[in-house]
C-alpha cells in the first residue's frame, strides 16, 4: 500500500473503502467515485491496487482519516482521481501506459502495478492530484508582541503605556543572566497578557492547533508554570484551553495547549491569543517564548 499521509498514534478515524472490477476504465471510474464521496473533513492517507481471483478482478483500497488525525501529508479527496490501464504482457503494458493522458493541471503522485491470478492480466494504477496537504506550519511570536490587558481584553491608558511591558510593569520584561529576554510574573501575579496576529493564507482550521509555551519557574515550592490559553478567531467568542506544566522545573521547558478543530473556523484570518498564569503563590513564573502550530491548507503540486 502506498502511503500519502502519516496517522497519529492515537488515531481512531482511519477507514478504508474497496472497489473492484475486471475492466480498467470501470475500475478507475469506481475508484474515482469512491474518492469523491469522501467527506472534506478527511484526507486520503493510502491507496492500494491488488490483483483478484481467476476472473481477473482487481481491487483498489482507499484509506482516509479525519484531518485532525493526520500528522503529515494526506491527499485532498476533491482534488484526487485515478486512472487505470491493462495488458497481458510487457510490450502491450508499456503501450497501454503510454496511451494514458494526464491532464496538465494534475501531477502524478504514484503508479502501481498488480497481476491477477495465473498471471494472465496486469493492471496499472495512476494516482493524480491537483492539491495535497503538507505537514503544516508555525507562527512565531515575539515577547515584544505581548501587552498587558484586563479581563475585557483592554489595554491601559497612556499613563499605563497602553499595556506595554517594561522593567516595572506587572508582569515585567527583563533580561536573564545571559541577557536573553523573558516575561516574568512575580509570585502571586496572575496578570493577563495578549497578542494578536493575522494568520497565514495556508492556515486550515479543520485540524487542531497547538500553542507551545517555553517556560520555567523558581521551583522552590514546586509551583507550576501552567497557563490558561484563550483564543479568539476572527473576533469570535473566546475559547479556553490549558497548557499544563506537569513537571515544574527551573530549566526552560515546553508546555502545550491544544485547541480543538471544532473551536476554530475553517479559514480564519485573525487570531487573538490571551495568556494567564495559574496560581503560583511562592515561585515566579517566566515565559521565554511561544508559538502556534497549525495544519496547512491544500497546496498546488503542479
Amino acid at each position: 500500500m502506498t502511503s500519502f499521509g502519516t496517522l497519529s498514534p492515537a488515531a481512531t478515524s482511519a477507514a478504508s473503502v474497496f472497489v473492484e472490477s475486471a475492466l480498467p476504465a470501470d475500475l478507475a471510474a469506481r475508484a474515482t467515485t469512491a474518492i469523491a464521496a469522501i467527506a472534506n473533513t478527511r484526507l486520503i492517507t493510502a491507496i492500494n491496487l491488488a490483483g483478484g481471483g481467476d476472473g481477473h478482478t482487481f481491487v483498489v483500497e482507499i484509506e482516509s482519516a479525519l484531518i485532525a488525525d493526520v500528522t503529515t501529508g494526506g491527499l485532498v479527496p476533491s482534488s484526487t482521481q485515478v486512472q487505470c490501464y491493462m495488458a497481458a504482457q510487457s510490450e502491450a503494458l508499456a503501450l497501454a501506459r503510454s496511451r494514458v493522458s494526464v491532464p496538465s493541471n494534475r501531477s502524478i503522485l504514484d503508479e502501481q502495478l498488480a497481476g491477477a491470478s495465473q498471471g494472465t492480466r496486469f493492471m496499472g494504477l495512476i494516482v493524480e492530484t491537483t492539491a495535497a496537504f503538507d505537514s503544516g506550519g508555525g507562527i512565531q511570536f515575539s515577547l515584544n508582541d505581548l501587552r498587558i490587558v484586563d479581563t475585557n481584553g483592554d489595554v491601559g491608558n497612556i499613563v499605563a503605556n497602553g499595556g506595554l511591558l517594561a522593567s516595572n510593569s506587572d508582569p515585567i520584561l527583563r533580561a536573564d543572566a545571559a541577557q536573553s529576554q523573558e516575561v516574568s510574573w512575580a509570585a502571586g501575579s496572575v496578570v493577563r497578557v495578549m497578542a494578536q496576529t493575522t494568520l497565514p493564507v495556508d492556515f486550515d482550521g479543520r485540524a487542531a492547533v497547538t500553542v507551545d509555551l517555553f517556560v520555567y519557574t523558581g521551583n522552590t515550592s514546586a509551583d507550576a508554570a501552567t497557563f490558561t490559553v484563550q483564543t479568539s478567531w476572527d473576533g469570535g467568542a473566546l475559547v479556553s484551553d490549558t497548557a499544563t506544566d506537569a513537571t515544574p522545573a527551573a530549566a526552560i521547558h515546553m508546555i502545550t495547549a491544544t485547541i480543538a478543530a471544532a473551536d476554530i473556523p475553517d479559514a480564519p484570518s485573525i487570531l487573538s491569543l490571551y495568556l494567564t498564569p495559574a496560581a503560583h503563590a511562592t515561585d515566579p513564573v517566566q515565559l521565554v517564548g511561544y508559538r502556534i502550530n497549525y495544519k496547512s491548507t491544500p497546496v498546488s503540486v503542479t
